[in-house]
């Protein structure tokens, strides 16, 4: 009886119908004698004044019948839904939540009002209530899809990825409309880094959508996460056989197979995309960024090698070359771009490393200068200008320019280090400290910083502290003969003579 007057969930044309016919029993029961038996019950006559008004766009004498019905009925689940309902219509987020929790404490199996309180919940980022909200009417024999549907999104926020996709799959003939969630379900296991929970969220997300270009993008990065190449060739293949693929995934497709050494397909694989309009140096070029970006230089090499003298295979030409030692025939193809285009920031410092090392060191040295007052701009920066002062043999202005990015503010571990190791080579013992302890507060400290701190400690009679240092040092660093000689003589002097034997025969091989 109840689920018959459900009239959110009743049709368009069911409702109405029933809203004409209670308005007439309504209407005739206010004309017959007050001494005749009344047709219908106050409260259903109060809820279907609630409803016409409703339908009529008057919202505040719809509550006003719903508040009457909720009076004159305190113990009923439905009229307490009804006003919850009301509100949360009214944009009115609060007093629908009160009003929800109110009918469900009446009847927890109300399907209405736990949606209503489990979307509320979920509103207020409050996921794991709004799934203990959903539970109770999911135990009932046929059960709505829409409530698993709804508890399967309060389980994802949740970050209980199993229970998500197992109300999910319980979602009967509705799953293909909620292929939504597998797909959100998937993006955050990725990012909790659950692999197995997001190989299933894929399984289910391709099922239901297997052209999904969120979805196809988010399984490609699974695949790379778990060396899956069958899976990730698959996957970017079905991308590029769209008729609406873009360009980016073309060159994702091309930089896979030159990543896999299948030259012979990915020259097949162009001129195919070619064919159907896509520019195929415009591939190459965008494949070759992204296979340096990944580190697989020789496969960005074999990606831009037909168009290596045009402006956009040179500078990854150059990179690759560089990264692969090559350094004369990095800086040609410096030089020859130099002759088609001005350079950017950060290529000028590359030519300026490379003139330094193996061109015209005094065109370095001017290169360099004129970058000087730019240095600071960035991490990469910085630490390039101070390899090009240490190969000029300066290591104080390698200092000087790191010291002067770090008091700027630049918090990055891999400054702090450079800066302490090349403090350390000019005997800055003070810098050193320093940036090691940097480097430490971060979280990212090493084997050598753990060795200079070790010693520092060791100085001022903290031997404790050294030894928890060195013994740190030597975990990450099983080969850091220092940390491992001033280690072994720490145990030798502690009278831990075997101890201090091995560490010291480690130290010397």
């Amino acid at each position: 009886m109840r689920r018959s007057l459900d009239i959110p969930h009743a049709s368009r044309m069911g409702a109405g119908m029933l809203l004409l016919i209670l308005l007439a029993l309504v209407a005739g029961s206010s004309r017959a004698d007050s001494s005749a038996p009344r047709i219908i019950p106050p409260n259903l006559e109060l809820l279907a004044r609630s409803a016409v008004a409703q339908e009529q766009g008057s919202m505040e004498e719809a509550q006003r019948w719903a508040d009457r019905l909720a009076a004159s009925d305190p113990g009923s689940s439905l009229a307490s839904y009804r006003m919850a309902q009301l509100l949360e219509s009214s944009g009115d987020d609060a007093h629908a939540l009160e009003w929800g929790n109110r009918s469900l404490s009446l009847d927890s199996l109300n399907a209405d009002a736990a949606m209503l309180v489990g979307r509320m919940r979920l509103r207020a980022g409050e996921a794991s209530i709004a799934a203990k909200a959903l539970t109770p009417p999911l135990r009932l024999l046929g059960a709505r899809p829409e409530l698993y549907a709804l508890r399967a999104l309060a389980h994802e926020l949740d970050r209980n990825y199993e229970a998500a996709l197992a109300d999910l799959k319980r979602t009967g003939e509705l799953l293909p409309d909620f292929g939504w969630v597998a797909t959100g379900v998937l993006s955050m296991a990725l990012e909790d880094g659950r692999l197995e929970e997001a190989a299933e969220a894929l399984e289910l997300a391709l099922t239901l959508n297997p052209a999904d270009p969120r979805t196809l993008g988010l399984g490609i990065e699974l695949a790379r996460r778990t060396g899956d190449t069958a899976l990730e060739e698959k996957l970017l293949r079905r991308r590029v056989e769209s008729p609406d693929a873009l360009p980016e995934q073309v060159a994702a497709y091309a930089s896979y197979l030159f990543r896999e050494g299948e030259r012979s397909a990915a020259e097949a694989f162009l001129l195919k995309m070619a064919q159907r309009g896509f520019d195929p140096i415009d591939a190459r070029v965008d494949a070759g960024r992204s296979l340096v970006r990944e580190g697989e230089y020789r496969a960005a090499l074999l990606a831009v090698k037909p168009i290596e003298n045009q402006p956009g295979a040179l500078p990854i030409r150059a990179r690759a070359l560089i990264a692969l030692s090559k350094e004369k025939p990095a800086l040609r193809c410096f030089r020859r771009l130099r002759e088609l285009r001005p350079f950017m920031a950060e290529e000028s410092l590359a030519v300026a490393y490379l003139e330094i090392k193996v061109g015209d060191r005094s065109k370095g040295v001017l290169i360099l200068e004129g970058l000087r007052g730019g240095l600071t701009a960035n991490t990469r920066r910085v630490l390039g200008g101070a390899l090009c002062y240490m190969l000029l043999r300066h290591p104080e202005e390698a200092v000087n320019l790191m010291r002067e990015a770090a008091s700027r503010g630049a918090e990055s571990p891999l400054l702090y280090a450079q800066l302490g190791q090349a403090a350390v080579s000019i005997g800055d013992s003070l810098v050193a400290e320093w940036a090691f302890q940097k480097l430490n507060s971060l979280g990212r400290e090493n084997s050598e910083s753990l060795y200079f701190l070790a010693a520092s400690d060791l100085a001022q009679g903290a031997a404790d502290r050294a030894l928890q240092r060195l013994d740190r040092a030597v975990e990450l660093d099983p080969k850091n003969g220092r940390a491992l000689a001033l280690l072994g003589t720490i145990r030798y002097n502690m009278g831990q003579l075997e101890l201090a034997r091995d560490l010291l025969r480690r130290a010397v091989r």
